[in-house]
């Protein structure tokens, strides 16, 4: 299967996003791309991983199969993101509600199962002068949300965790300043002034800043991998010299849920909506070349989408026949392993080959128990009361020599009787561990089975041009970027020349479309690099492009 060429084409490109961008920002105007945006934004929550961005999902495909789209598609792909049960704070008595934040890029806003316990405490805007002749440490603190970082300072005093008070309205600026890349574990919620209010009066006159004596903080939450997919559908090209360039154009469809279950995304549904208003021009106004239209979630975990859809088009042939190679061996050993482990084991009666499948079907296990066991007895030889202990360390350090033994062992042929009741106390484990390991490489062989499909959509094309459309009901203008802040580029790759050309077509395209529409400044000259103005000025939101 060859692969999709890249070629050179800055008259196609330029005038195709004109064109694009044109449609995007004069189409989402009309009433029925309002009725979709309200539609999108209606669904709830389209973080990854929610039950909203599936839906979303079905909407759009059978938005683009209502036009009389043909080919369309769903390439599937895993990605991991931060998934939380119904968190709530205890006053009184009476359990309420409230929401853990997604501010923290590693660690979930988790409690220990028995909650976090204390004194709640306002510090208002969180200055270090508010917290004085407070008992911080061990407390947990209220807090306004409008408060830049100083939910470090109620972390360094020692609060167990905080929550945020939101007076509203509130841009989403006032989160991001409090997003933190480390691991440190220190939880924070928030909620609105009027659950406040309820729970707490009035607060902020509260008596040396202390709400209430004593609240439980109950939060659980943690990694998960979810499922993520990218909808697509091409539109065959109509000149029969032209029809075999590809031109993708992209767009997002998922939101930033920076308080989970509470982002509707209607600012965020405009790039999706714009794409598929596109759709219906291109079905009304047939084009020469192919295009493909391409809808990604995964864009607030880095952009995964769009790096899942590049994957397939950039990786080599033997590079994904390896992949699938691999998996279905995995998938292999796997079921092999859990028919030894899920048959009746009779020791005395297991002959080579099974005793050897037995041992090779619980390696793993037996080193993650060793493992488990390395960690406790540290632990416990930290502790100071460890004198008080050596009756259990002496137990944890024999079971673990024990499991050494059997790890060492070439078969399981003429093990002890206390050798047998210990494998045959990790068979479960190691069957819950295997039938995990086979769901998952089960579900990367049905993704790439989806990329595949995809690669063979595309591969008869020649790769033209790539535009994603990164749209937004707040801005005042539109224009062409060719740098972002996902990645870094090489600055030794001089990129002037090519997009100097694009640039003054595109200047000349805007103003006629301008003129036409009885549109002023609404094209702004944004690739020629300028020193009266940056491209960086254009985007003080900084998003990943």
């Amino acid at each position: 299967m060859k692969r999709p060429r890249l070629r050179r084409g800055i008259g196609v490109l330029s005038l195709f996003v004109a064109l694009s961008l044109l449609f995007a920002q004069v189409a989402v105007a009309t009433d029925s791309n309002r009725v979709l945006i309200q539609q999108f934004a209606e669904l709830g929550d389209r973080s990854t991983g929610t039950p909203g961005i599936g839906k979303a999902a079905d909407l759009i495909a059978q938005s683009f199969r209502d036009l009389g789209i043909e080919r369309v598609g769903r390439q599937r792909f895993l990605l991991p993101v931060i998934q939380y049960q119904p968190a709530s704070l205890t006053v009184k008595g009476h359990r309420a509600p409230i929401k853990p934040l997604r501010l923290n890029a590693l660690s979930p806003q988790a409690t220990p199962d028995s909650g976090l316990k204390g004194p709640l405490y306002y510090v208002g805007s969180g200055q270090l002068h508010n917290f004085n002749g407070m008992k911080v440490e061990g407390s947990i603190i209220l807090m306004e949300l409008d408060s830049g970082k100083n939910w470090l300072n109620a972390a360094t005093l020692g609060a167990k965790a905080l929550i945020y008070v939101d007076r509203g309205p509130t841009t989403k600026w006032i989160f991001e300043d409090k997003h933190e890349l480390t691991s440190v574990q220190f939880p924070r919620f928030w909620m609105p002034l009027s659950q406040a209010r309820t729970l707490f009066g009035s607060f902020e006159a509260a008596a040396g800043g202390l709400v209430v004596p004593d609240v439980v903080l109950t939060s659980r939450g943690g990694w998960r991998r979810v499922q993520g997919e990218n909808i697509y559908a091409l539109i065959e090209g109509e000149d029969a010299a032209l029809k075999e360039q590809l031109l993708v154009v992209e767009a997002f469809y998922d939101s930033t849920a920076l308080v989970p279950g509470m982002s509707p995304g209607a600012d965020e549904a405009t790039s999706i909506v714009a794409l598929l208003d596109l759709a219906r021009r291109l079905r009304d106004h047939p084009p020469g070349r192919s295009v493909l239209l391409m809808a990604t979630s995964g864009h607030a975990q880095g952009l995964a989408g769009m790096r899942e859809f590049i994957w397939p088009l950039a990786a080599r042939s033997k590079e994904r026949k390896n992949l699938r190679r691999e998996l279905k061996a995995r998938i292999g050993r796997v079921e092999e392993a859990l028919a030894a482990l899920e048959s009746p084991v009779v020791f005395e009666q297991l002959d080579e080959t099974s005793a050897e499948r037995l041992r090779a079907a619980l390696a793993e296990e037996i080193k993650r128990e060793v493992e488990t066991l390395n960690q406790r007895l540290m632990q416990l030889r930290l502790e100071r009361q460890a004198d008080d202990k050596q009756n259990l360390i002496r137990k944890l350090a024999d079971r673990r020599f024990l499991l050494r033994q059997l790890g060492w062992r070439g078969s399981y042929q003429d093990v002890t009787l206390e050798e047998r009741q210990v494998l045959q106390e990790l068979i479960p484990a190691a069957i819950r561990g295997k039938q995990a390991v086979l769901v998952d490489a089960r579900e990367q062989l049905k993704c790439l089975k989806s990329t595949r499909t995809l690669r063979r959509l595309v591969s008869d094309y020649g790769l033209t041009v790539f535009i994603s459309l990164h749209l937004s009901s707040h801005g005042d203008g539109v224009g062409g970027f060719n740098y972002g802040w996902l990645y870094d580029l090489k600055s030794q790759v001089n990129r002037t020349s090519t997009y100097s050309t694009i640039d003054r077509i595109l200047n000349r395209c805007s103003r006629q479309v301008e003129e036409q529409l009885g549109l002023r400044h609404f094209f702004r000259d944004t690739l020629r690099p300028s020193p009266l103005r940056p491209w960086q000025s254009y985007l003080p939101d900084h998003p990943a492009l």
